[in-house]
């Protein structure tokens, strides 16, 4: 693409789209020292990692990052995942940049990947509405799901009146 007069139509709105993706809960941004520690890191990313932001990286860990080249200043492009063995964990894409002492951390979501979760979301919802539909004995049939903690089931079947003679 080529433009007249101006390299990008954008560069006069590079302040207002920085705010913007640093304020961004789908933009993730952190500068870290290569002595592993936090010098700045937007809100998203401070969601992704606990206690201890360097050891929150576990696939590739920030120890394997520190041992990739840095010769062209990239020294990573690829999903990175946070979190702690525990509980959740979390992958961006993402990329990491190396200057001198520091580490950019630059990443964003997979939007494919959501993209694939929410289809899948919906398909569940149809098949639930289905069942509810076709259950002929008056009970009824609900389903709670949310991403990266699984789906609760629940239904309930009317009672028969009994009566004793």
């Amino acid at each position: 693409m080529k433009f007249e007069n101006d390299p990008s139509p954008l560069s006069e709105w590079i302040p207002e789209i920085g705010d913007a993706l640093l304020k961004s809960k789908s933009f993730y941004v952190a500068l870290i020292s290569t002595e592993k520690k936090l010098i700045y890191s937007n809100d998203a990313f401070n969601s992704l990692v606990k206690d201890d932001p360097c050891n929150s990286f576990l696939n590739p860990s920030f120890d394997d990052i520190m041992a990739m080249d840095a010769s062209s200043g990239l020294v990573f492009n690829g999903y990175l995942t946070f979190g702690d063995y525990q509980s959740e964990n979390y992958s961006i894409v993402a990329q990491v940049f190396r200057k001198k002492n520091k580490l950019l951390v630059i990443g964003g979501v997979d939007t494919e990947q959501l993209l694939t979760q929410n289809s899948a979301m919906h398909q569940l919802n149809r098949e639930v509405i289905d069942l509810q539909r076709d259950l002929k004995h008056g009970g009824w049939i609900w389903v709670d799901s949310e991403s990266g903690k699984g789906s609760s089931f629940r239904f309930a079947l009317p009672l028969q009146d009994l009566t004793v003679k």
